[in-house]
């Protein structure tokens, strides 16, 4: 469900409160398998697991305004989320599985999560328009030990911020709009990432998630500016743009992967030979497209 409040102080000025909730029904995970015993020669696989339904109920209050005769827009919101049940990936021990643990949907506890995101738009002249906008978010876990590391995965977008400027002139021949755009992603974690001794001692938690630290891994800030010219023909048959992406041809990574001494540790034999030594680690980066020029055309046929 989703209700909304909204008061227009002035024709110009509207505030909003928002409260919605929304669902995803439970499901049934595979617990891991027992391990033979003195009296159990073999592995034996317990029943189904039930994974609750998880609720997230979100609150937000708002303000949409124009000011110096809708030349200037300010947009911005604030709001806060519970997530309840939170359905999520997890490794859990199985000392049947040849590393250790297995993966598993569980149960990850309840989330809070918070943030502000604000846009502005700003027509310094009639063509000559600048734009900004901006988000931060920050979460807490009710329950870290389950999630096996501080880190929400996926997290939240926080750190991050736009802005551009666009110019537009027009001629007999038809229209001229000139775009350059700055857009700033800020770092992001990409692994619950297991737990520190300090970390472990202040959660509490068992030392099976420390053995995932060495999985950590936070994706560096990136910045990316790109540049884009297009002409709309008068009459509206034909148009085109030339463009320019990543103008500073920055070296950047959207998203990456970690596989460290915890996988191997875990999952090898004891000693000083096979998966276990020597210690080491790889990062696998995905990383984003380089600077790269293009010029793309079109004709209305109708």
């Amino acid at each position: 469900w989703r209700a909304t409040l909204d008061y227009h102080l002035t024709d110009d000025i509207m505030f909003y409160l928002t409260a919605s909730k929304a669902f995803r029904s439970g499901t049934f995970s595979v617990p891991a398998a027992l391990a033979p015993n003195a009296t159990r020669p073999y592995s034996l696989r317990p029943p189904l697991a039930g994974v609750p339904p998880e609720e997230l109920r979100n609150d937000e209050i708002g303000i949409r305004s124009e000011w110096f005769d809708g030349r200037f827009r300010v947009n911005a919101t604030y709001y806060q989320m519970d997530f309840t049940n939170r359905q999520g990936a997890s490794a859990v021990v199985d000392p049947t599985a040849p590393t250790g643990f297995v993966i598993q949907l569980v149960n990850q506890g309840d989330v809070q999560l918070s943030g502000a995101e604000i846009e502005a738009v700003l027509a310094v002249t009639e063509g000559f328009t600048l734009e900004a906008a901006t988000g931060r978010a920050k979460y807490r876990m009710e329950n870290v030990c389950i999630n096996n590391g501080p880190y929400l995965f996926p997290p939240p977008m926080d750190k991050s911020y736009t802005l551009s400027g666009r110019y537009q002139f027009d001629t007999d021949a038809g229209n001229y709009t000139a775009t350059l755009s700055h857009a700033h992603t800020g770092p992001m974690q990409t692994h619950p990432g297991g737990f520190t001794p300090e970390e472990l001692a202040r959660y509490g938690c068992s030392a099976f998630a420390a053995s995932f630290i060495d999985s950590r891994y936070e994706v560096p800030s990136y910045d990316l500016i790109n540049a884009n010219l297009r002409f709309d023909a008068a009459g509206g048959k034909w148009s085109g743009s030339l463009y320019a992406n990543n103008l500073t041809d920055e070296v950047y990574a959207n998203n990456a992967q970690s596989f460290g001494r915890g996988y191997w540790t875990q999952g090898g034999p004891g000693g000083v030979a096979g998966l276990s030594a020597p210690a080491r680690s790889a990062v696998a980066d995905y990383r984003g497209r380089p600077r790269e020029y293009g010029l793309t055309f079109q004709y209305n046929f109708f």
